[in-house]
C-alpha cells in the first residue's frame, strides 16, 4: 500500500508497520565551476517593478544550515546586508523570498554567496563564490558577473558585466543560467528543500539514517547481496568521512590497518571479511604489518540522491531513492534503487542489497511548487 507521509513519529531510528511514504527528499548538491557569461538578451525574466520590496529582515531562514565561522565573517556580513542568497556548501540558509523577489520582479538585483568549508590531507579550508545578476536595459537583458574568494574575510570584487542568454528558476528550487555558446547551462541550489516539500524532515531523517553512511560507492551500482560488492576501501573510505567528518590518511597516513576497515565495514555490512578487502589490493598488501598502501585516487563527481519512498515488512526496511541531477534537481530516467536494510535492536541497521526499482506514483512537490 502507498501513502503520502503524514505521521512522522515512525521515522527515527527504525520505521513502523509496513506502508510506502511517498515524499520528495533531500539531496545533496555540488555546484559546479561556473565562468564569466558574454551578453545576449534575456527574455525569461520579468521586468522589474518599479517598486522593489526590501529583502526580508532576518534572512536566514534555516539557521542550521549555517557553517561554523560565518557569522562575523566580513563575506557574511556583506551577503546580509546586501540581502544575497547566501549558500553552505550549496545548501541555502537563507529564505526562498530572496530569489522569487528578483523573478517576480520586485528587485532588480539577484546576488548569491556560496561559502564552502572542507577538509583535505589534515588541512581545512575556506572559500567562496559569489555571483550577482541585474536587470539592464528596462528590464529586458540580465548582466551577470562572479568572483572567487579564497577565504571569507574580503567582500567579494566584481570585473566587467556580460548579458545571459538565460536565466531561470525552477521547480526544485535551482538557478539555472546560460551562456550564449554553452549547449548546457550551469545551475545551483537556491531555495532550502525543506521549502518545497512539506514531508523534508522525514525525508532528511531517512537519507541521514541510511543513505548517508553508505554515500556513495555501495549505493553507486546495483548488488544483490554484499558478496557482490568490490572496492571495499572506497567503502570504508565513504563509511569512516560519514562517521568522523575527516579522512582516514589524518589518523591512519597511507597504510590502512585492515582489522580497522573490517571493524568499521562490519558495522553495516554482514560477511566482510580481511580476504574480501585484500583481493582488492593485493599488490598493495603488507602482511607483517597488515596494512594496505592506500593513496587515493578517486575521481569524477559525487552523484546527487534524493529520497522517495520507504517500505517496511517485519524488520527490513526498504528505502527508494533516485538520482538528480546536479545542476537542476531534475530526477534522471531510471534512476531509482531500493536499499534494502536489516533494522537491529540497538538501532543500527545492517545492508542487504541495493536494486533497481519502480519509481513511485504520483509524486508532487508536498503543496508547495514555485509559483
Amino acid at each position: 500500500m502507498i501513502k503520502h507521509l503524514s505521521n512522522l513519529s515512525h521515522i527515527r531510528k527504525r520505521c513502523g508497520a509496513a506502508a510506502f511514504c511517498l515524499v520528495l527528499a533531500f539531496a545533496v548538491f555540488v555546484v559546479g565551476d561556473l565562468t564569466a557569461c558574454r551578453k545576449a538578451p534575456l527574455e525569461s525574466v520579468p521586468e522589474s517593478s518599479s517598486q522593489p520590496s526590501p529583502p526580508p529582515a532576518d534572512p536566514i531562514a534555516h539557521p542550521d544550515v549555517l557553517l561554523d565561522g560565518m557569522e562575523g565573517a566580513a563575506l557574511y556580513d556583506y551577503a546580509v546586508e546586501q540581502g544575497a542568497v547566501i549558500l553552505c556548501n550549496g545548501m541555502a540558509t537563507t529564505s526562498g523570498s530572496l530569489p522569487r523577489a528578483f523573478f517576480d520582479g520586485e528587485t532588480d538585483q539577484l546576488e548569491v554567496v556560496n561559502f564552502t568549508r572542507f577538509t583535505s590531507g589534515g588541512e581545512e579550508f575556506m572559500r567562496a563564490y559569489s555571483l550577482r545578476f541585474c536587470r539592464t536595459g528596462g528590464g529586458d537583458a540580465i548582466a551577470y558577473n562572479d568572483n572567487e574568494l579564497d577565504g571569507w574575510q574580503a567582500e567579494p570584487t566584481y570585473g566587467e558585466e556580460a548579458e545571459l542568454a538565460a536565466l531561470t528558476l525552477n521547480e526544485y528550487g535551482f538557478l539555472n543560467y546560460a551562456q550564449p555558446f554553452e549547449s548546457e547551462a550551469s545551475g545551483l541550489r537556491v531555495i532550502h528543500p525543506a521549502e518545497l516539500s512539506l514531508d523534508y524532515a522525514v525525508t532528511q531523517a531517512l537519507y541521514d539514517e541510511y543513505l548517508a553512511p553508505l554515500y556513495f560507492t555501495a549505493l553507486n551500482g546495483a548488488w544483490s547481496s554484499p558478496s557482490e560488492l568490490g572496492s571495499w576501501i572506497w567503502i570504508f573510505e565513504d563509511i569512516y568521512h560519514n562517521e568522523n567528518g575527516r579522512d582516514p590518511w589524518q589518523e591512519f597516513g597511507e597504510n590502512w590497518p585492515v582489522d580497522d576497515m573490517v571493524e568499521t565495514l562490519s558495522r553495516y555490512f554482514d560477511g566482510v571479511t580481511a580476504a574480501n578487502i585484500i583481493a582488492d589490493h593485493r599488490g598493495d598488501y603488507d602482511p607483517a604489518a597488515d596494512t594496505i598502501f592506500y593513496e587515493g585516487g578517486r575521481g569524477g563527481l559525487s552523484p546527487t540522491y534524493q529520497v522517495l519512498a520507504s517500505q517496511q515488512e517485519g524488520d527490513v526496511l526498504a528505502v527508494l531513492y533516485e538520482e538528480r541531477d546536479y545542476l537542476t534537481g531534475a530526477p534522471l530516467p531510471d534512476s531509482c534503487r531500493a536499499l534494502r536494510v536489516r533494522l537491529l535492536d540497538d538501532g543500527s541497521f545492517r545492508a542487504l542489497s541495493n536494486l533497481p526499482a519502480e519509481r513511485p506514483q504520483p509524486l508532487a512537490l508536498g503543496g508547495n511548487a514555485l509559483a
